[in-house]
């Protein structure tokens, strides 16, 4: 999705449009509501260093990820590397997802919150 989404999306537009992601691939839509303030990933060049993501591992069961701040993304031979480190302070840790294995949501930011509530706003 291009980077100009925000000027056209309303709230229920990027619920439906996290609902056809997890379609996509097989995932539950019970997930839509743990994802309300998340966008859907599907190129790796929308994420930002310093956002808060949730994922789903492809292949494995269908369980949504805690959050995890992305901390740096690698292009490598091998693929498209995103390394993370946990929200929580308590319990700190490190992972390494690789972006064509995983399905990745990421939180909005408040301004984004903002405007897509005023696109809502305009609509009704």
């Amino acid at each position: 999705m291009k980077n100009n989404w925000l000027e056209y999306f309303t709230t229920g537009d990027l619920a439906k449009y996290n609902m056809r992601a997890l379609k996509l691939y097989g995932l539950s839509v019970e997930n839509t509501s743990k994802l309300k303030n998340y966008k859907y990933i599907d190129e790796y060049c929308e994420l930002k260093i310093g956002s808060v993501i949730r994922y789903f591992v492809l292949g494995e069961e269908d369980h949504l990820k805690t959050p995890v701040i992305v901390t740096d993304i690698s292009i490598l031979d091998g693929g498209i590397y995103i390394y993370c480190k946990s929200v929580s302070p308590r319990f700190v840790y490190y992972t390494t997802l690789m972006f064509d294995k995983h399905v990745i949501f990421q939180k909005l930011r408040k301004d984004e919150e903002l405007i897509l509530e005023f696109n809502s706003s305009l609509s009704t």
